[in-house]
């Protein structure tokens, strides 16, 4: 966040679950993450907007899953799953919904954009750390 802040980004997660779901996972990361950060879709109407990725075939039979799991290696999925809660979803496929990353610039423009493929398949950080570094308005 710090790196986000110098380079006048401001970070927002949007998240399918409760505002009492968002406090409990902002608790549980080192560091905390400030709450006012994360917001809840529990509809998925953002996701939906996004194009993200949803359901049965996505979440466990994609490639990418077990690509994403085999990078990390046992000790990062155990280390993933350390602090794990499972919150029971509203919606029985809200647990299906695969997330994105976005970088947008301060006239709005689409600067990077991800689409996780399956489960633990996320955007590459170094990916998106050039991609602010170029879209950077300091």
């Amino acid at each position: 966040m710090p790196r986000l802040a110098a380079a006048g980004f401001t970070l927002a997660i949007v998240g399918v679950g409760s505002p009492e779901g968002a406090r409990t996972f902002a608790a549980r990361l080192t560091p905390p993450l400030p709450v006012e950060v994360l917001f809840v879709d529990p509809g998925r109407e953002v996701y939906r907007a996004l194009g993200l990725y949803s359901g049965l075939a996505r979440t466990f039979f994609n490639p990418a899953t077990p690509k994403a799991i085999q990078a990390r290696g046992l000790e990062g999925v155990k280390a993933a799953a350390k602090n794990y809660t499972m919150i029971a979803p509203k919606q029985s496929d809200d647990a299906l919904q695969q997330g994105g990353l976005l970088v947008v610039d301060a006239q709005g423009n689409v600067a990077y954009a991800w689409r996780d493929e399956g489960t633990g398949d996320h955007a590459p950080v170094a990916q998106v750390l050039a991609a602010v570094a170029a879209a950077a308005v300091v």
